[in-house]
């Protein structure tokens, strides 16, 4: 079946590409200003043209169904859009991660002075995030998110940014962190962690790497993050604080 695709559809169809995985209560939230029956429709019709797929089901988003693009999906961005992108990159593989992450960058991106949130997706594939000599020095962390942030000062750093919802073993965080430190940058890198057990361990990780050198990484527990208050405060194992307002 072909459609002609709307301003919408398209926007739509970016939105989904930005984070790999969103759900039907995301889209009807951030997209269609909570017109779910506008929201069916235009899904149901992207679903049946083959440019989106369900992929799941978020049961900690009031079990909403997951959509991704497919490869035909990707297709058509590249068409509308041929030189915006480096690699084919559309699939999640971990979808409730990815779903959570939408959350995340919704609440950050609010903030003040929080002047630019790129997604991971962004970050691997586009061509201009590429072409930044800025920007593409962070290609290689493989972070969650980069946020851009400015301080009162008007100056402006550039955080890594970390979503962590299941405890990986102790070499794996150490493997990171090992990238993390050789390197001068990022000078922070802000972990969102789903539990404080994923926080200790991977204090633990850091403590082992960077013995001698300043803390880099801030933490904050995800369930203090989407209480929606209007300062977040991220603190380090040195007991300084990044504040995102």
């Amino acid at each position: 079946m072909k459609i002609q695709l709307q301003r919408r559809d398209i926007k739509l169809l970016e939105f989904v590409f930005r984070f790999k995985a969103v759900t039907f209560k995301q889209l009807e939230k951030y997209f269609f200003d909570r017109d779910s029956s506008t929201v069916s429709k235009r899904l149901t019709k992207l679903r049946k043209c083959g440019l989106i797929s369900v992929t799941g089901k978020a049961p900690h988003l009031n079990s909403s169904m997951i959509f991704g693009l497919t490869k035909q999906g990707f297709k058509q961005l590249m068409i509308l859009n041929p030189h915006a992108f480096l690699v084919e990159r559309f699939k999640s593989n971990s979808p409730f991660h990815d779903v959570t992450l939408v959350e995340i960058e919704k609440l950050i991106s609010s903030k003040m002075n929080v002047e630019f949130y790129w997604p991971e997706n962004i970050i691997q594939s586009s061509r201009f995030f590429a072409e930044d000599d800025s920007l593409s020095y962070f290609r290689e962390f493989g972070f969650d998110g980069l946020i851009k942030y400015k301080t009162e000062t008007n100056g402006s750093f550039l955080f890594g940014l970390e979503y962590e919802n299941s405890q990986k073993g102790l070499e794996c965080y150490k493997s990171k962190l090992k990238k993390i430190y050789s390197q001068s940058r990022p000078q922070a890198v802000l972990y969102i962690c789903k539990t404080k057990q994923i926080e200790n361990a991977l204090k633990k990780a850091e403590s082992e790497i960077a013995t001698n050198q300043n803390k880099r990484l801030y933490f904050i527990q995800y369930d203090e993050l989407i209480k929606g208050e209007k300062t977040l405060a991220f603190e380090n194992q040195d007991s300084k604080k990044i504040v995102i307002k």
